[in-house]
């Protein structure tokens, strides 16, 4: 193993900790709680992921609360987390996506990150420290602010040959530590060893401040990697074979429709990767069982707060997709959500929607510091008082689901206010008088005109036609229409080359554009796609079947949903970049199988539409909890 510093190294720098927490300025010791969020990277809670997790279910079963009904804002890495750290939507702190441009770039550094929850609590007094994965694209070469401790991970998740940044407040010193593939290195482990020491050397000061603290594991986030002692179990378990796995589902947009079901083989590959991220579980259910019991020892358990959640969901086979996120669907969006705490009532399943924006300003209430108004989320120890005092009703009940790319950038801000969700430069709904629809037909530009060609890659021979249509009938705030009708379509048949393009049809895929990628390198424009063969896994159990490709979606996958739980309405809504809409049933189609927006008998009639359209309208312009909250408030509606 080959590390930057020596073990003499860091046995001094332990001391030097253990000197600075011990001996701090402050007069009288803190009394305030210590909050501690345990922070899971890709887990499920539909596939059943908690199966690995025995000992921990039993902690929370026993001593805290579980929450049914928790949901992330974004089922993508990045935005989620940023929406942990700040509190709000990813339309306010704009990081939007996985992508390098997207994800930790300067906008952030300079902008939310200065204002995140470890700066918070560290204004409020707490001793704040961070252990493991922070966000996907972090180099390390900038210490966030509010931080006394810092032990992350540099880059994205991995469990063994990594580096992570240290950097304490006292010494100020920031240096590097590399790790390799010995059973010591196990990063889960590692940063499970390490932050349990911490919290001792912080819990048992003379002069002690409150600890604020976040454990962010890999787990069970690629490449899968199980600790040694745990790659041997769950060797029979499968994937839950619920009534969406590998159904396509045909009436869904575009890419869910044309991806073809998944083989034997590729069935065979997932049910591996069910079984590896499982393993990886196992070493988490291991620390939190740890933590508690070091707690329990430094009579520390009652003034603690534990939270256990994950940054987004994930699936695995359903609709026919074989592995990810980032679909708004509930595999992806719901989360295990678990607490315990002083004000967490124990024994307790609490059915009120929580979401990831709701932890930041949780944990700066339980500091007894007020919130923010800039946050879009509340303190969840509202929503269990007003349960205790019968007033749950007055608890949000939908919220918004947001993936786009870029700052909302201009195209996806033209296709929301052309139906209606952003406040550009129309009302929320347009008017289908004469007199509105002329004036739309007017304000056509020539210019936008040819970019949306451009950017559709609608060919030469069909330029006129299109814009011919988009002057007559789409007007200018409709011109993503276009991809809707000519992008897929060249003298009648599919053009692999411009796979971006969406379908309302629900009539079979055709085989002739997937086909491509398996007489190819895996490759086709603006599809996001994988050659899995044998080499996709370095530690056992190894994958050995058959190579194969597969895709996980494209590049125009953006979508704008209200996810809704009413006694009486029970939905989720959605609009994507395309235009091309989805609206489910859940309560009576808990699987997302039949898209009910369309068909000889679509339950999205126009009045309903323009009620989804205004609700959902109102969530993607909130701002701060005051006007947010609003937008999630009951309404005793109905399911359509």
């Amino acid at each position: 193993m080959r590390r930057v510093v020596s073990r003499l190294a860091l046995f001094f720098v332990f001391v030097l900790e253990v000197v600075s927490v011990t001996y701090v300025s402050s007069a009288v010791a803190d009394n305030r709680s210590n909050i501690i969020l345990i922070l899971t990277d890709d887990q499920d809670i539909t596939l059943q992921s908690m199966r690995a997790m025995p000992k921990t279910a039993k902690l929370f079963a026993k001593r805290g609360a579980q929450f049914l009904n928790a949901f992330v804002t974004s089922p993508l890495c990045c935005p989620s987390r940023a929406s942990i750290l700040t509190g709000q939507y990813a339309h306010n702190h704009n990081v939007s996506s996985n992508l390098d441009g997207d994800c930790y770039t300067q906008s952030w550094i300079r902008g939310p990150e200065r204002q995140t929850v470890g700066k918070h609590l560290k204004d409020a007094g707490y001793r704040t420290a961070y252990f493991g994965k922070y966000m996907n694209n972090y180099r390390g070469d900038v210490i966030p602010p509010g931080w006394d401790t810092w032990m992350v991970l540099q880059g994205n998740s991995k469990y063994y040959n990594y580096t992570v940044v240290r950097y304490n407040s006292h010494r100020d010193s920031t240096y590097l530590e590399r790790h390799g593939d010995n059973e010591q290195d196990y990063l889960p482990t590692l940063m499970t060893e390490r932050a349990i020491r911490h919290m001792q050397i912080v819990m048992t000061a003379k002069q002690r401040k409150p600890l604020f603290m976040i454990l962010s594991y890999p787990s069970p986030h690629g490449s899968e990697d199980a600790a040694f002692k745990y790659r041997d179990k769950y060797m029979n378990a499968k994937i839950p074979r619920a009534p969406n796995f590998n159904n396509g589902s045909y009436g869904k947009h575009w890419f869910m429709t044309y991806n073809q079901l998944l083989t034997e083989t590729e069935i065979s590959f997932a049910d591996l990767l069910y079984r590896k991220r499982l393993q990886t579980m196992r070493s988490v259910d291991d620390a939190i069982y740890e933590l508690f019991l070091r707690l329990w020892l430094m009579n520390a358990l009652d003034n603690t707060y534990v939270f256990l959640t994950s940054d987004h969901g994930y699936h695995l086979g359903q609709f026919g997709v074989l592995k990810g996120k980032g679909k708004p669907y509930e595999d992806d969006i719901r989360v295990p959500f678990f607490a315990y705490g002083p004000r967490i009532p124990n024994k307790k399943n609490i059915t009120g929607i929580v979401l990831n924006i709701d932890l930041t300003p949780t944990f700066i209430d339980i500091a007894q510091r007020p919130i923010p108004a800039v946050m879009d989320g509340e303190s969840i120890l509202k929503l269990l008082s007003a349960t205790q005092n019968g007033t749950k009703s007055q608890w949000r009940t939908s919220f918004l689901l947001e993936r786009f790319k870029g700052v909302r950038n201009q195209s996806a801000d033209l296709v929301l206010n052309a139906v209606g969700i952003l406040n550009i430069s129309a009302p929320a709904l347009s008017s289908n008088s004469k007199e509105e629809t002329h004036r739309e037909k007017e304000s056509v530009n020539e210019v936008e005109l040819n970019d949306c060609l451009e950017r559709y890659k609608v060919y030469k021979e069909g330029q006129d036609a299109v814009k011919n249509e988009l002057r007559n009938e789409l007007g200018s705030t409709r011109c993503l229409n276009i991809s809707k009708h000519h992008d897929c379509m060249v003298n009648g048949v599919w053009n692999c080359e411009t796979p971006q393009c969406p379908q309302n049809s629900v009539e079979p895929p055709s085989d002739d554009c997937m086909y491509l990628l398996r007489e190819t390198q895996c490759y086709v424009p603006e599809l996001k796609c994988v050659h899995y063969n044998n080499d996709v896994w370095k530690s056992p159990p190894l994958y050995t079947g058959k190579s194969f490709c597969r895709c996980s979606g494209s590049s125009n996958d953006s979508f704008w949903c209200e996810r809704r739980i009413e006694e009486n309405e029970n939905y989720l809504y959605c609009i994507f970049v395309t235009t091309f809409e989805e609206y489910y049933n859940v309560e009576a189609d808990p699987y997302q199988m039949k898209n009910l927006a369309y068909g000889d008998n679509p339950a999205l009639g126009a009045d309903r539409q323009e009620v989804l359209r205004q609700r959902l309208h109102h969530h993607a312009n909130c701002k701060g909890a005051t006007s947010c909250s609003k937008a999630g408030k009951p309404t005793g509606g109905y399911n359509g």
